[in-house]
């Protein structure tokens, strides 16, 4: 009798310990943060912690399975304590341990995506630096989940530059995954799957997406002074130009649309300060026959100079 009892006490202990297990288990990723950063506080105000200054716990038992999950976890964080969050998620549950971290990783890759856009749409560009370790890192263990994952990324982007009447440039967000897409992918490829409909999106923008501004009464007269939507659309364009050449250049490739929509922002500036200031020197230092003469280089000369550095940057 004492026999059986003792093993229907024993089977009840590991009836509680499984209940209590399944309950942590439900815990999202905030919450058991939240409950391993107050233990460790407490240990560390005894004299026993492990962890010393940094509050945050080195080892994650769940990954955030949305980007809802992950802002809450990162609810008042710098970009340092966000960069080392997402690395030690990665480490502690990288697919390098078990085939079963697979799916966690492939979810998690899809929401670092979406907390980078997130982040540089609210301006916040250092949290999006101090992920991209972390992406490349998850991206060389899954290469093929990882191209589809920016493809996916790269669609969103360009249903949102066509459906708007006429094509206008993406937010901050979008063109941020695509210039990390050039850190994981490798951009010398003749063919891949993510870097060239990523250089082809990038030539459409420059290509079409660019805001002009023209004097509404008289079509294709440059305005006397450059409107706010089209200083953003300058300032866009020459983000997109940099990011082109960030994918062509190790390839040694020519990207026509990038040295065009330079050649169409410096003509309309340039028509822009010859409605504003008329009369200043510099406008009469190009257009007197006898600067052609002087010791400097004709404006020919120097247009066609810039005109090929320009040519043999991209």
């Amino acid at each position: 009798m004492t026999k059986q009892k003792g093993a229907k006490t024993e089977k009840g202990e590991k009836s509680k310990g499984k209940a209590s297990k399944s309950k942590v288990a439900k815990l999202s990723a905030a919450e058991q943060l939240k409950r391993k950063e107050r233990a460790a506080r407490e240990a560390h105000g005894e004299g026993q912690g492990e962890e010393g200054e940094d509050s945050i716990p080195y080892i994650f038992d769940e990954v955030p399975a949305s980007l809802e999950e992950l802002l809450e976890l990162m609810d008042g964080r710098s970009a340092a304590d966000a960069g080392t969050i997402v690395e030690r998620i990665a480490r502690c549950c990288s697919v390098r341990l078990t085939k079963d971290n697979v799916p966690r990783m492939q979810g998690f890759l899809h929401t670092l995506l979406l907390y980078t856009r997130h982040a540089a749409t609210q301006g916040d560009f250092a949290t999006a630096a101090v992920l991209a370790p972390t992406v490349f890192e998850i991206a060389q263990t899954l290469p093929n989940w990882a191209m589809k994952t920016f493809r996916d990324q790269l669609l969103h982007t360009l249903r949102l530059v066509t459906d708007a009447t006429p094509p206008c440039m993406p937010d901050a967000g979008s063109l941020l995954v695509i210039l990390l897409a050039a850190r994981v992918f490798p951009v010398t490829d003749r063919r891949h799957p993510v870097v060239t409909p990523a250089v082809l999106l990038l030539a459409f923008l420059l290509a079409h997406a660019v805001p002009a501004w023209h004097d509404a009464k008289h079509t294709g007269r440059a305005c006397a002074s450059v409107p706010p939507e089209a200083r953003r659309g300058i300032a866009a364009g020459l983000f997109v130009a940099a990011t082109t050449h960030t994918f062509v250049s190790p390839a040694r490739r020519y990207c026509p649309e990038a040295l065009g929509f330079l050649t169409r922002t410096l003509e309309r500036l340039h028509m822009s300060l010859a409605h504003t200031h008329p009369d200043d020197a510099w406008r009469s230092r190009w257009t007197s026959p006898s600067a052609s003469n002087s010791d400097s280089a004709s404006p020919s000369d120097s247009a066609s100079s810039a005109a090929s550095a320009s040519a043999s940057a991209f």
